[in-house]
């Protein structure tokens, strides 16, 4: 008779990677829609509801009449600028919603072992490095191109500094403000995708994975 086998107890650090994939998988797939619900709509409905955010805004009907008119001169402009990125971002939000979905399956079977969790896990990690750095590095070229749209709305009105430097200054914190944001949101998610390869590659997983699939196997033919 052979011995019987047993599947191992999964490890502690597999179920935190897979819940974690499961989080970041949801977060892709609803980011990548938001960013496609966006793209519908035309630059003139774009265009009002930027002007109705701004509108909004706390503090805006206090500050210098040429300052308010400065702000809504610039919404034109960065409408322009979701539009010239449009494509890219499109394009990039369909690959992170696909990628994502792979993501949530992959770490939700892998919960229970599955061989094919860890396969779709795995790719799905190393497909996501490249979206998620070229997806932040979108984002930071847009915030420098409405940085630039800014300042030039800035130099226009009558009531604000007009120095070199300090605009200059104006578009570095713009931009410096994108970059830590998606920059290390990015980091972050590389760091996830690193950590799950190394884990996941490693000689004694891919043997627990496939003791589980004998033990299913085993449990089939009883």
């Amino acid at each position: 008779m052979d011995p019987e086998v047993k599947t191992p107890a999964r490890p502690g650090w597999l179920t935190t990677l897979a819940v974690l994939g499961v989080v970041i998988g949801a977060l892709g797939i609803v980011g990548g829609m938001q960013v496609l619900g966006q793209s519908r709509a035309s630059a003139q409905k774009t265009e009002q509801e930027f002007t109705k955010l701004l509108e909004r805004f706390p503090g805006m009907r206090s500050q210098p009449k040429e300052l308010r008119d400065a702000i809504k001169e610039a919404v034109p402009g960065m409408v322009r600028v979701e539009q010239r990125w449009k494509k890219r971002r499109v394009a990039l939000a369909s690959a992170n919603i696909l990628l994502s979905a792979v993501l949530l399956v992959g770490a939700l079977q892998s919960l229970r072992l599955l061989g094919s969790g860890r396969w779709l896990w795995v790719n799905a990690s190393i497909a996501l490095f490249p979206v998620e750095i070229l997806g932040a590095l979108v984002q930071i070229l847009v915030a420098r191109d409405n940085a630039r749209v800014w300042v030039d709305a800035l130099v226009k009105a009558g009531d604000v500094p007009q120095a070199a430097g300090e605009l200059g200054v104006v578009s570095k914190v713009m931009v410096g403000v994108a970059v830590g944001l998606y920059g290390s949101w990015a980091v972050l998610l590389c760091v996830y995708y690193g950590i799950t390869l190394a884990r996941l590659n490693r000689p004694e997983t891919k043997r627990l994975f496939e003791a589980a699939a004998i033990e299913r196997e085993r449990d089939d033919q009883e």
